[in-house]
This record gives C-alpha cells, structure tokens and sequence, in this order.
C-alpha cells in the first residue's frame, strides 16, 4: 500500500510541472488591436449595433415604457430621480416574474436616465442570467 502512495505522490508531483500557470500557451491572443470599421473591414458592427446582426439590435435596444400591470414593488435604489426609481420598480418586477426581455428594457433605460448607478448594470446581468 505505501508503494502505491508514494507511486501516487510521484506522479502528481511530476504532472505539476506540467500544469504550471507559466506553461500556458497564450499563442492565439492578437499581437495588435482590431481595426476599426471600414470599407476594407465591414465585418465590425457600426456603433451601437451588435455583432450578431441585424435581427439582434432590436428588443432591449428600444425605448422603455411604464407597462401596467406589473405589480406593487419597491426596490429601495440610491437614486433621486423619481424616472429612474419607477423603472427600477418595473424592472425587479418583470425579473421576478420571468419578463427578462422587458426588465433588461427597464434597466437599459434606468442606465441611461442615471449613468453612475451601478444597479442598472446588476438588473441587465440578471434579465441575461438565463440566456445562452
């Protein structure tokens, strides 16, 4: 039995030479930044767009609106502006009720009327939690 421990300790000794950090290959990262969008490379998007195509720079990407019937909630947010405040309201309530298309509608709108809240951010991670 203490063979076969020893022969087991060889082993995972001799394979952390192996597996260092400093032995892992980073031979496809760009040696240069990407060009930016031009006649001679129109495969980036124009600002704004998304590199997935046309199709994906709808949804989200539009206006919010005040939809009725999405329930009572509060969500206490560090925001003065009583806008911002609704629509992170409406946005934890679609997020809670599976409305992820529109509670990252809702939480795209708080970021742009507040720039610096950091929740906006959190509620769009959140309405794509679940999408591949």
């Amino acid at each position: 039995m203490h063979a076969v421990q020893s022969g087991f300790a060889a082993i995972i000794a001799a394979s952390g030479m192996f597996c260092s950090p400093f032995s892992l290959a980073r031979g496809d990262e760009p040696v240069k930044p990407t060009r930016s969008a031009s006649e001679a490379n129109p495969a980036v998007p124009a600002p704004g767009h998304s590199v997935h195509g046309e199709a994906f720079n709808d949804g989200p990407r539009h206006t919010a609106y005040r939809m009725p019937g999405m329930g009572k909630v509060h969500f206490l947010a560090s925001t003065k502006k009583p806008e911002a405040q609704a629509f992170i309201d409406q946005g934890v309530g679609q997020l809670h009720s599976f409305y992820y298309f529109e509670s990252e509608r809702s939480f795209r709108h708080v970021a742009k009327v507040v720039p610096d809240y950091a929740g906006a951010s959190g509620g769009m991670a959140m309405s794509n939690v679940n999408n591949p």
